[in-house]
């Protein structure tokens, strides 16, 4: 979730998702099937509490803690632990390094104040979304498609239990769900795409893949997917995705 890199304005397959026609296009009466992904469209995020936490912990500026996170988001690192390739211990020994932040045993954070920090992005998931998904569910085929790592999971898994009950697991929601760092793979990656596609036996052109970052939408294009961006302040309850008897 967290290691999103940020979209290039000059790639014109990126801007074209930002055309105020782009919604326009969507016929939403014929799709079949809804891939979500979690973080920016489901669960709402912020990344500026992660860098502010961060830098509260490190001791370094907001800022310096931004260049260095900018600087290092194609740093193996991030894409490992998304991957599943690392687990959490490796992946807070090595965000330790980028930050100049000594190991918990010499005098460093604890692990749970690090993990805190790391998840400070991920805020809110409104009780009112879950009750739409479980509707929407039961009128369309749904998916959930997250870049994820263990110590985000957690903490998703926690909000979802706090809105759904003590037992709600995103299987409850989803007839499927792939989470990159369970799957070995990650968007904006068209094979995971693919796999999702194959697996389920989607018909792409009656698929929506709904997402909050431009360049995961042009993955999903490459395999045919039809696509909407979340921007920050649009609520997925608001699309035109539920019959209207419902």
């Amino acid at each position: 979730m967290a290691s999103a890199n940020p979209s290039s304005p000059a790639d014109p397959a990126i801007a074209s998702l930002d055309s105020p026609d782009l919604d326009s296009e969507l016929d939403y009466g014929a799709i079949d099937a809804v891939i979500f992904d979690m973080g920016g469209v489901i669960i709402d995020l912020d990344y500026g509490q992660t860098i502010a936490a961060l830098s509260a912990l490190s001791g370094l500026s907001v800022g310096e803690v931004g260049d260095r996170y900018a600087q290092h988001q194609q740093d193996p690192l991030f894409d490992d632990f998304e991957t599943g390739r690392i687990d959490a211990i490796a992946f807070r020994s090595g965000l330790r390094a980028l930050l100049d932040m000594a190991p918990a045993d010499r005098g460093g954070c604890s692990d749970s104040a690090l993990d805190d920090a790391w998840n400070a992005l991920i805020l809110h998931l409104p009780p009112g979304r879950i009750d739409w998904l479980r509707r929407l569910r039961g009128q369309k085929r749904t998916f959930l498609l997250s870049n994820n790592n263990e110590i985000h999971l957690s903490r998703c898994d926690e909000l979802l239990r706090q809105g759904a009950g003590p037992d709600a697991t995103w299987g409850d929601l989803f007839e499927r769900v792939y989470l990159s760092h369970q799957c070995g793979d990650r968007k904006p990656h068209g094979s995971l795409f693919q796999r999702v596609i194959d697996e389920n036996q989607l018909d792409p052109a009656r698929t929506l893949f709904l997402e909050d970052t431009a360049q995961h939408l042009v993955g999903a294009r490459s395999v045919g997917l039809q696509t909407r961006r979340i921007h920050p302040g649009l609520d997925i309850r608001t699309l035109p995705l539920m019959d209207r008897e419902h």
